[in-house]
């Protein structure tokens, strides 16, 4: 029984050694040739254990632990040409453990050997030495699967047990060989593995966490930026949200699949995180999708539950600020709407009763532009979104018919390469400008004709407008509230206004504005010449 016993046991340590190839070949990924070095590693361990059996018993037992240290170096072998040839946390880490197993099974077994030449030694071997090699392989066994999963303190506890052999082996190593007292060899041994401990630690345990890069302070200040861009272009939250997780988890690759998942998941035993990505109002699809993270850290560490749990809370804090903002923006619409039409129901009727008891004609078409105004004025305050085109054919429209009343030409000219949804400040902006200056054209320098130049290329916007009047020097002219209003609400827009001197006669203000769309949602692409409406003032110019 004690020689099967002993056979057995033999057997289960080459089995095991050899069971380590073929994970190394396996996992995560096949490598090239891997058949062969499973067979081999197979082949190596049988023909060692078929061989030890006609040997001496002491010798069998020496000749299969040097087999099972050179599986193992093979094994930590394979897996670093592994990771050199596909980089996969988990290679790194279960290379890292095998390691930790070999020095420690090496220890052990250097002490076993020194130890057994002494009888009153062999109950400390038989008691301790084996007891707590058993303790850590059971604990190395159970951990390495569920790495990514398993919590700080089952991590902490396998540690442990490879320190607790550790301690052990040199407890019987110092005994032995320097004949040390119990207590002294027990403090030495103790000592050396609380520092191998603290060093296995930091060299194990830090691939596991995945610790993000980001501080709290400044992943706050990324989500409130994502939040802010999403609400002007609610498009951008994929490519947003791709770039922050990036910065997070730095991982090797990050997908944007379809999909639709309830929370953050672990997959590939830390391997893969499948974050879902919140669907917000706005977008031009409603396709739910999933990220999938893999590798993180250059493929350096595994995704952990604690990743798991910081991205989900990632995507509910952006959530709530989408919502917050959806919210606030549904208020400031209807808020808006509700203004338009008591301007529309009071004001306009007021205005329309006025201009039928107009003592002269003078005073009555006044009334009548101030009531096209108004009617401009509510639309755009009702309207919930404006494209540049359409938008382009409300200022043309408007500006035909101030300068038709005045006996004025109107030359309109417009290029887009882009059609861009522009915000409530944007498109006020943009008509007081155009209006401001169209009057000052008109009222002021007494023109006949006057030019219009509307472009938007490679996100910058510029707005040209010409005339043909009496004006001249405008580096001499006051700026009172008109031209202090167009000051004001360019600088609004973050652009720039300069007045200029045209030959033979005229003055033109030329206004740019950078990043246009900084402040706008792309709605397509294209190229537009012209004011792009409907109706019948879509001319390019005339």
């Amino acid at each position: 029984f004690v020689q099967l016993d002993a056979q057995l046991r033999l057997a289960f340590d080459l089995i095991s050694a050899a069971a380590l190839v073929q994970i190394a070949v396996l996992h995560p990924h096949r490598m090239a040739g891997w058949g062969w070095y499973a067979a081999l590693g197979w082949l190596s361990a049988l023909g060692l254990w078929l061989g030890t059996n006609q040997l001496d018993s002491a010798f069998n037992w020496w000749l299969v632990q040097a087999g099972c240290i050179g599986l193992s170096i093979a094994t930590a072998s394979l897996m670093t040409a592994s990771f050199h040839t596909k980089p996969h946390p988990f290679t790194l880490v279960m290379r890292r453990l095998v390691v930790v197993a070999l020095l420690t099974w090496g220890l052990l077994s250097l002490a076993i050997w020194r130890g057994s030449v002494r009888a009153d030694m062999q109950l400390n071997i038989t008691n301790f030495g084996v007891m707590t090699w058993q303790v850590f392989a059971a604990m190395a066994v159970l951990l390495s699967p569920y790495l990514s999963r398993s919590r700080p303190i089952l991590q902490e506890f396998s540690l442990l047990a490879a320190s607790s052999t550790i301690a052990a082996s040199l407890d019987l190593l110092f005994v032995a060989v320097f004949s040390l007292g119990q207590f002294t060899s027990m403090t030495l041994s103790l000592f050396f593995s609380f520092g191998l401990y603290l060093i296995i630690r930091r060299w194990v345990m830090t691939r596991l966490p995945g610790r993000d890069s980001l501080t709290m302070e400044r992943l706050f200040q990324r989500l409130y930026r994502i939040a802010r861009e999403v609400e002007r272009q609610p498009d951008t939250l994929d490519a947003s949200l791709m770039r922050l997780m990036r910065e997070l988890f730095d991982p090797l690759e990050v997908a944007l699949v379809p999909g639709e998942m309830g929370h953050t998941a672990l997959r590939g035993n830390g391997s893969v995180l499948i974050v879902p990505i919140p669907l917000v109002g706005g977008r031009l699809s409603a396709v739910r999708h999933v990220l999938v993270l893999k590798h993180s850290h250059k493929g350096q560490r595994l995704f952990t539950s604690e990743d798991a749990r910081l991205a989900e809370r990632v995507m509910e804090q952006l959530h709530r600020a989408l919502s917050f903002d959806q919210a606030v923006e549904q208020g400031r619409s209807e808020e808006r709407l509700r203004i338009a039409q008591d301007l529309h129901d009071d004001i306009g009727a007021r205005l329309l009763t006025l201009m039928y008891q107009a003592p002269n004609a003078e005073i009555e078409e006044y009334i009548r532009h101030t009531i096209q105004d108004l009617k401009t004025l509510t639309r755009g305050l009702a309207a919930q979104s404006h494209l540049l085109s359409e938008a382009a054919g409300e200022w043309k429209r408007d500006l035909s018919q101030r300068l038709a009343a005045a006996r004025c030409e109107l030359d309109w000219h417009m290029f887009q390469d882009a059609d861009i949804t522009l915000t409530m400040v944007q498109w006020s902006a943009l008509t007081r400008i155009m209006r401001e200056l169209v009057s000052n054209a008109i009222s002021h320098a007494k023109a006949k004709k006057v030019q219009v130049k509307l472009r938007l290329e490679n996100d910058r916007l510029t707005l040209s407008v010409e005339d043909d009047g009496v004006g001249r020097e405008p580096a001499t002219w006051s700026h009172g509230l008109g031209l202090g209003g167009v000051r004001k609400r360019v600088k609004q827009l973050g652009g720039s206004v300069r007045w200029l001197e045209v030959e033979p006669k005229g003055i033109r203000c030329e206004v740019v504005i950078d990043y246009f769309s900084g402040t706008a949602g792309m709605t397509g692409t294209g190229t537009h010449q012209g004011a792009t409406h409907p109706g019948p003032d879509s001319q390019f110019s005339h």
